[in-house]
């Protein structure tokens, strides 16, 4: 079976990925499809496989510096600007070693203990537990599905804010309903 979107380079073989040695291919019996974990499945982009390649040829493979790879800020925030019309200084590009560690530093920046926080549930399980870890209260507001998908219940989403209300953690693409939202849903 071979699975494809429209871009002709994103073909990919069922038989050939579910003979990987990780756990999302060996957890489960053959034919079972896991969709639960966000491994890329599609081939590594060359750009991003030379600079590895050059990076582990370097012999430097100890920790990073907090501020990440040389260069890696400069160049988060040049795309931010390039692609989003965002203007960003690189001195506030904070690299992360994982998406927990991400959510659970902005949970305590953005809010304090007993603050709430807006969940679009389902959700990636990190998401609540940053917000509980910290000490604060995850309010979830359920997408529904409107036909078509997954969609944000704004009625619902409004009717969740109190005074008490400091965070909505939002996830787009949504993580693991996979919708992504439109910029009018955004704005």
């Amino acid at each position: 079976m071979t699975l494809s979107t429209t871009h002709r380079f994103d073909s990919i073989a069922l038989e050939a990925l579910s003979r990987r040695p990780g756990i999302k291919w060996t957890l489960f019996p053959e034919g079972v499809l896991p969709l639960w974990v966000a491994e890329m499945d599609f081939p590594l982009a060359g750009a991003i496989e030379q600079a590895i390649v050059e990076h582990a040829r370097g012999g430097d493979l100890g920790y990073p510096a907090p501020t990440g790879l040389p260069g890696l800020r400069e160049a988060v925030a040049r795309r931010l600007a390039e692609k989003h019309g965002l203007a960003t200084e690189p001195d506030h590009v904070m690299p992360m070693s994982s998406t927990a560690t991400g959510l659970a530093l902005s949970v305590r920046a953005f809010s304090e203990p007993g603050d709430e926080v807006l969940l679009l549930t389902p959700l990636y399980p990190p998401f609540k537990k940053s917000v509980e870890l910290a000490g604060r209260v995850a309010v979830e507001v359920e997408l529904v599905d409107d036909g078509s998908g997954y969609a944000i219940d704004f009625a619902a989403l409004e009717a969740a804010v109190t005074p008490r209300t400091r965070m909505l953690m939002l996830c787009n693409p949504h993580n693991p309903v996979g919708r992504v939202f439109t910029r009018e849903e955004l704005e």
